[in-house]
């Protein structure tokens, strides 16, 4: 049994550590350690007395003076202790001093690490170098980094170009499920179980690494861009692709693409024929005979909205109010310097619309001048009785009446109340007091 990444005992089942032995016979799997190599396991499809070599870790990889067990031990130090912290390394490496830590990390990691880490990067199995293109960017790039400000970084995705990682992954807690899982030798009963566990955390890996894969071909690590992309597109293109984004994992980004560049020309030819359709209709046959067509539509088109406009102005010279309601819009939406000259006067409160009072209680006893006031001031025919009676009633007591007190006897809008104290005394129903 073998898990990726992981080196697993064939006998005992645990993890494996440098040095332990290998089978050549067997199939790649099949690893002992010592401790099970020296008790001679066997099972029906590995015998002890096969063929073997073994396996360590005692040799060098970039340097000559360090080997691979301390190179391994270098890097897992530096992730847990962080950068920086060499008397801590090197107490954990034990091998090699703070100085020499410092020396060799810088010098073959940082400073000079292209030459050195190509040559182990091509001596990589299969499937090792398969696993490097589910990550973000690929060992040999630079990933991108943002300028000296810190707030860029938000706009990268919380991308952080520095360790090429983002800040928060995908299933973020997917490790709390198996950190309790251990594999004991006596113990078989939940083998299965546990298992099966590693199994479902192993596929929630995948999905973290599938949407890291998607998210550095499609480009969508820097935000701000893809945003100002998408600003330029057309709503028509912006819609397509919203349609089509589920079926992005499908296929690559480039693939993905071009089917979206292929709809839009298809869509594009459709209205190009249907285009050609219209001038076909028209009687059209040649190119140059639709671009004058087009030309002279517009012409006509603007012939016809100028002609509206004259017939509007003749259809309310007789309406004050009408007329300068509408050159005021025409002045705001046009702004154009040849209707500023003139000025245009603030046209006030809008009038209300006229009150159909016919079929209301009372109005047969209106004559047609107070049915007409009645309609534009909204009044119902037995409110203007009722208005009427108590006017009249208080001039005869005060043998005149002010428009004040007129006022304050009814209790309506003033400008109703001025415009049936003005009615009354032009029919001498009231008497006015201009003192």
């Amino acid at each position: 049994m073998a898990f990726k990444g992981k080196a697993i005992c064939f006998g005992c089942k645990m993890h494996l550590q440098a040095p332990y032995i290998k089978c050549v016979e067997c199939s790649a799997s099949t690893l002992l350690c010592l401790h099970c190599f020296a008790q001679g396991y066997e099972t029906s499809s590995h015998q002890n007395d096969h063929s073997y070599e073994v396996v360590t870790l005692d040799f060098s990889l970039i340097e000559n003076t360090w080997t691979a067990s301390e190179e391994m031990s270098l890097l897992d130090s530096i992730s847990e202790c962080g950068l920086g912290n060499w008397s801590d390394i090197s107490c954990r490496i034990r091998t090699k001093t703070a100085e020499e830590c410092e020396t060799h990390y810088l010098d073959s990691y940082i400073n000079y690490p292209q030459q050195a880490l190509q040559r182990i990067l091509q001596h990589l199995p299969p499937e090792i170098e398969n696993c490097y293109q589910m990550i973000p960017y690929q060992p040999t790039e630079d990933p991108p980094r943002p300028k000296d400000d810190p707030s860029q970084a938000i706009d990268m995705a919380q991308y952080m170009p520095c360790r090429g990682d983002f800040n928060v992954e995908y299933d973020n807690f997917a490790e709390c499920d198996i950190k309790d899982v251990e594999f004991d030798c006596g113990d078989k009963s939940d083998e299965e179980l546990k298992v099966a566990v590693v199994e479902i955390y192993l596929s929630r890996v995948k999905e973290r690494c599938f949407r890291k894969r998607i998210i550095k071909d499609y480009g969508l690590i820097n935000v701000r861009k893809t945003e100002l992309v998408e600003r330029s597109l057309s709503k028509g293109e912006k819609d397509l692709r919203d349609k089509l984004r589920p079926f992005a994992k499908l296929h690559d980004a480039e693939k993905h693409e071009q089917l979206i560049q292929g709809l839009l020309l298809e869509d594009s030819l459709k209205q190009e024929i249907y285009e050609l359709q219209h001038f076909r209709s028209e009687g059209l046959t040649l190119k140059d005979s639709a671009k004058i067509y087009e030309i002279s539509r517009q012409e006509r088109l603007e012939h016809v909205g100028k002609a509206s406009m004259v017939n509007d102005i003749l259809s309310m010279l007789e309406d004050k109010v009408a007329c300068q309601s509408w050159l005021q819009k025409q002045a705001i939406s046009r702004s154009s310097a040849a209707l500023a000259p003139f000025p245009i006067p603030s046209l006030g409160r809008k009038p209300a619309t006229r009150l159909d009072i016919s079929g209301t209680p009372g109005v047969e006893r209106l004559t047609e001048e107070e049915r007409e006031l009645c309609s534009k001031l909204r009044l119902l025919p037995q409110a203007y009785f009722e208005y009427k009676q108590m006017l009249i009633k208080e001039n005869s007591l005060l043998g005149s009446l002010k428009l004040a007190q007129a006022r304050a006897l009814i209790k309506i809008d003033v400008n109703k109340t001025r415009k049936l104290y003005d009615f009354f005394v032009r029919h001498n129903w009231i008497t006015r007091c201009d003192n």
